[in-house]
């Protein structure tokens, strides 16, 4: 639940531990649930007193440390302060780009680099980047998302365009809104669906209580469609093409779950932060780590370009650390 606060510069947000998530750290806990925000952000918020467990009625809420084991049941209270204006820094950060002109760029984002600034990281971000190379992007997205058409999540890979002039920028949102694009996906899941091809057509919403978490049939749900083929199954994973016909937060991750196919190394939405050689079938004990993000790549995306309507597609590999996931899969197969 989000509520703001009288002067409404600050937002209250109340997190539950739900069944099975006790046992963490507090700040790895509320980090995982508010996703896209640091954990020494988070850490801040706790020591600065903006995190506090409330009490029984009449009494005071108790104020806990980050390093408080959570338990189920607990409730906790975040008070999230107004963020302060902040400059963007170009940043001279690697940037794997797969087209450019005067209108566009067309990127492969690599796992774990951010798309824009966020509380607690406002460096180090996909916009940094961009703003280093480019002398002019977009502006319509404000000043702390220049050029941004649309969006990864963090530790999801692959093929992303953006805008470097207001005109290309108004003219892709639209192919977007208007589900004109075309986005295909590779994902690694657990298990494998019921049917080699389907659709899922369930909506999508915020979750309650859970800040940053999306759910099935949540809060404000809005139609949301996938539709999945299995390319491949190797022991007891698979790997899942997808196509999203609309384009909602979260919904590949969202949807597979919803049909017992969990993302692997989702840790929002799935069973593990990451996997290491014993828990894909190695050696026991081995606890090298094969995957630590959850296993999802846009592989392809087609639009129509903003100055000549040409119809354009772009595709981006699959990242090594997927690839080698399923070599290593195939390997104690054998």
């Amino acid at each position: 639940m989000i509520e703001e606060n009288e002067n409404g510069e600050e937002m209250v947000v109340e997190i539950e531990v739900l069944p099975g998530e006790g046992g963490e750290r507090l700040d790895t806990f509320l980090t995982e649930r508010m996703e896209d925000v640091s954990r020494s952000y988070v850490k801040r918020l706790i020591e600065d007193g903006h995190v506090t467990m409330p009490g029984k009625a009449g009494k005071a809420g108790k104020a806990p440390s980050p390093s408080h084991k959570v338990k189920e049941g607990e409730v906790y209270a975040i008070v999230l302060p107004e963020p302060e204006p902040q400059d963007i820094e170009p940043e001279p950060i690697p940037l794997d780009v797969i087209y450019e002109d005067e209108d566009l760029v067309v990127l492969n984002k690599s796992p774990g680099l951010m798309v824009h600034p966020a509380p607690g990281q406002l460096k180090g971000t996909l916009v940094s980047g961009l703003l280093y190379r480019y002398n002019t992007l977009s502006g319509l997205q404000g000043d702390t998302r220049p050029g941004i058409v649309h969006r990864l999540d963090k530790d999801t890979s692959g093929v992303m365009v953006a805008a470097r002039n207001d005109r290309a920028h108004r003219i892709l949102a639209d192919q977007f809104k208007e589900h004109t694009t075309v986005k295909l996906y590779l994902a690694i899941v657990h298990g494998k669906p019921k049917l080699n091809e389907g659709e899922v057509g369930r909506p999508i919403g915020r979750a309650l209580r859970q800040v940053g978490k999306m759910a099935v049939d949540g809060i404000d749900a809005k139609e949301a469609h996938t539709l999945y083929e299995v390319v491949d199954t190797i022991r007891e994973f698979s790997l899942v093409k997808c196509r999203i016909l609309t384009g909602r937060t979260h919904q590949i991750r969202l949807h597979m779950a919803h049909i017992g196919c969990p993302v692997v190394c989702d840790a929002l939405y799935g069973r593990e932060a990451l996997m290491t050689k014993a828990d894909a079938g190695g050696p026991k004990g081995d606890d090298t780590v094969l995957l630590k993000r959850q296993a999802l790549h846009a592989h392809r995306l087609t639009f129509r370009h903003p100055a000549s309507s040409i119809e354009m597609t772009f595709e981006a590999p699959m990242p090594a650390d997927m690839a080698g996931f399923l070599d290593y899969l195939r390997e104690v197969q054998l």
